[in-house]
C-alpha cells in the first residue's frame, strides 16, 4: 500500500508506547484521537525490545539430548549398554550437562563455542586417563595409549558455508562413535554422514566408508582407519540452529480480516507486524600472495540486549487500513515471538506463538501512525 502524506487535509497522529514489566500494552484515551469523520490507515514506525528473554530455543523447552559419543566396543550390538561411557559425554540444548535448566544461549557463535567445550573437554579427559585396547573389544585396537599419550582426538569446526565438521583422528575413529539423535540430524544437517544411527568411520576393503560399523550380524567390526578423517553435514547449521522465528505485533483495533495457515491449521490472523529473526552471516576469505591460505572467518547477526525490530528510518512500511475511526478510544497491542519446534513423533520443525518476556525492571518501545486517507 502507498501512504501519500504530503497533501493538504492529511491527519497525522503518532501514538507512544513505553510498557513496563508486561508485553500487552494499552490506552484508554478520554478523547478520540482520531478524526471520527476520516478514515486511516496505520502502521508500526518504531519497535525496540529487549532479547534477554528469547534465546536461541524455545524458553521453558526440556533440555534435550542432541549428541552422545559411545565406545566403538568390536562385537557389541549398537543397543548395548556396554557401549555408554560417562554421562558428560552427552551435550544438550542448554549445554554439556543434564541439569542445566537455567543456562540459555543468545548466539550461534556461543552455542558453537560451548560445542566445542564439550569436545574438548571429552578429548582431554579421555587422553588424560589413557586408553587400554582391550577396553574397546580386544586386540584389535593397537596400540593401547598411556595416559597423557601426546595425541589428539576429536576436533570441531565449520567450514566457511557454515557446515559442521567432525575431524577425528584414527585414535577416535578406532575406539569411539558420535550418536546424533534425529533432532540433531535435522538441527545440523548430517543425514548424508548418519549411517545405523551414528557417525562412524570405518576403513574396509582399502576404502574410508562411513557405513561398515557393523557386519552382517549387526556387530560392531574393527575401524582398523590408518589416519585422520573429517565428516561434516550437507548444509550450513545457520538455516537451522536459531529457532526464532519472527517478532509479532497482534492488535485488537478494528481492521479487515486476516487470515493465516500455521502447521495445516487455518487460524485468525491479528498481527500488524511481522519481523523476522534474519540468520545473516558474511564470510572473509585469507589470502596471502594472491592464493587461498585456508583461513577465513565468518561474522554472523546476533540478537543481545535491546533490539530495533523497527525503525523509524526504515524505507518500507506495513501499512494496514482502519475498517473505522468512529469514536475510536480503545488501543491495544500484544508482542508475540513465534519459534521453530522440532516434533519428534513427525521428525519436523513447527511454530510455536509465546509472548515475549519482559522482567518487571525492563520496558519496550513501540510507535504507532495513523495516516487519514484522502
Amino acid at each position: 500500500m502507498n501512504v501519500n502524506i504530503n497533501q493538504h487535509n492529511v491527519d497525522q497522529v503518532s501514538l507512544d508506547f513505553l510498557t513496563t514489566g508486561s508485553s500487552e500494552c494499552m490506552l484508554m484515551s478520554k478523547e478520540t484521537p482520531l478524526d471520527n469523520s476520516k478514515d486511516y490507515v496505520f502502521c508500526i514506525t518504531e519497535l525496540q525490545i529487549p532479547t534477554n528473554g528469547l534465546p536461541l530455543f524455545l524458553p521453558g523447552l526440556e533440555n534435550t539430548i542432541l549428541f552422545n559419543i559411545k565406545k566403538r566396543l568390536i562385537g557389541a550390538g549398537l543397543d548395548d549398554l556396554a557401549l555408554d561411557t560417562e554421562e558428560d559425554n552427552q551435550f544438550f540444548t542448554k549445554g554439556r550437562t543434564l541439569n542445566n535448566d537455567n543456562n540459555h544461549f543468545y548466539s550461534v557463535a556461543s552455542f558453537l563455542s560451548e560445542m566445542n567445550a564439550w569436545v574438548n573437554t571429552f578429548s582431554k579427559r579421555r587422553i588424560d586417563n589413557g586408553m587400554l585396547g582391550v577396553d574397546y573389544g580386544g586386540v584389535n585396537i593397537n596400540p593401547d595409549l598411556n595416559p597423557g599419550a601426546p595425541i589428539e582426538l576429536l576436533k570441531l569446526g565449520i567450514d566457511p558455508t557454515g557446515k559442521l565438521k567432525f575431524k577425528g583422528t584414527s585414535y577416535f575413529w578406532d575406539r569411539f562413535m558420535i550418536v546424533p539423535t534425529p533432532y540433531a540430524i535435522k538441527l545440523f544437517h548430517l543425514e548424508n554422514i548418519v549411517n545405523n544411527g551414528v557417525i562412524s568411520v570405518t576403513f574396509l576393503n582399502g576404502n574410508v566408508t562411513l557405513s561398515g560399523v557393523v557386519d552382517g550380524n549387526n556387530q560392531i567390526i574393527a575401524g582398523n582407519n590408518p589416519g585422520t578423517v573429517t565428516v561434516s553435514g550437507n548444509l550450513s547449521i545457520f538455516t537451522n540452529l536459531d529457532h526464532r522465528h519472527e517478532i509479532l505485533v497482534e492488535s485488537h483495533l478494528n481492521i479487515p480480516s486476516q487470515i493465516e495457515i500455521r502447521d495445516g491449521v487455518e487460524l485468525n490472523d491479528r498481527n500488524v507486524a511481522r519481523v523476522p529473526f534474519l540468520n545473516s552471516s558474511r564470510v572473509s576469505l585469507s589470502m596471502y600472495d594472491d592464493v587461498f591460505d585456508g583461513k577465513f572467518k565468518i561474522e554472523t547477526e546476533a540478537y543481545l540486549g535491546r533490539h530495533s525490530f523497527i525503525k523509524k528510518t526504515d524505507r518500507f512500511k506495513e501499512w494496514i487500513s482502519l475498517n473505522t475511526s468512529y469514536e475510536l478510544r480503545y488501543f491495544r497491542f500484544l508482542l508475540y515471538c513465534s519459534y521453530r519446534v522440532f516434533d519428534n513423533a513427525s521428525s519436523t520443525f513447527k511454530i510455536k506463538k509465546i509472548e515475549v518476556p519482559i522482567d518487571t525492571t525492563d520496558f519496550w518501545q513501540m510507535t504507532v501512525r495513523f495516516v487519514s486517507i484522502v
